[in-house]
């Protein structure tokens, strides 16, 4: 028999998705006013009565990786090259 080659991934649980949202101190509407999904789509996804799409997946974990990022300097000053920002964007003490 011939291996099996197909990608599979673990989508993330209902339970999971709402944990990473609160971890990041968000609500449902912080993601409706980001664009990303109404606030009673996420709670749907989280209670389990729908699942996101690929697409909508992707954009929601694109924006919760987005909002840590502006929360984590280090993250973002490694996320934002220096051409973009400027030699002098960022002060001596790490601060825009």
């Amino acid at each position: 028999p011939r291996p099996d080659t197909t990608m599979s991934a673990t989508l993330p649980t209902p339970d999971e998705l709402r944990d990473v949202r609160h971890a990041l101190g968000l609500k449902a509407v912080d993601v409706d006013r980001a664009g990303v999904a109404h606030y009673g789509t996420v709670s749907n996804w989280e209670l389990g009565n729908t699942a996101p799409d690929l697409d909508q997946l992707r954009a929601l974990l694109a924006y919760y990786d987005a909002v840590e990022a502006v929360r984590d300097g280090e993250r973002l000053a490694e996320a934002v090259p220096d051409a973009v920002l400027g030699d002098d964007a960022v002060d001596e003490g790490g601060e825009a």
